[in-house]
């Protein structure tokens, strides 16, 4: 009986595989594929919304641009022309954290502050 039971409290640890969840979410290797080769419509939406929430979380706080700077238009590309350098190793990190390297690189904010006046 004794048996029994610790078989039945060991049989749940085996049972099911451990879940594992993708850390990154979105690398920049993923990233760059879905925006310049992606496989569907699906998936170029899918990096476009994603860039769009980077954007509006780290605007004016990371890096910054104004009217007088060049737009959101140019955004992508400073980030692709980014990825495009990275090592294997280096693209395996968070997109969201090489956007904004990228960004801040290209649109540091200044000192005073900044913004889209």
């Amino acid at each position: 009986m004794r048996a029994l039971i610790l078989l039945a409290l060991a049989l749940p640890a085996y049972a099911s595989p451990p879940v594992t969840h993708p850390f990154p979410w979105m690398n920049g290797a993923r990233l760059l594929r879905q925006l310049e080769q992606p496989a569907n419509e699906a998936e170029s939406a899918e990096a476009v919304a994603y860039l769009q929430g980077v954007m509006d979380a780290t605007a004016d706080q990371q890096w910054c641009y104004s009217a007088t700077k060049p737009g959101t238009n140019l955004l992508q590309p400073a980030l692709t022309d980014k990825l495009r350098t990275l090592t294997p190793a280096q693209a395996r990190q968070s997109a969201g954290v090489l956007a904004v390297q990228a960004w801040a690189e290209r649109w540091p904010c200044s000192a005073k502050a900044c913004c889209h006046g």
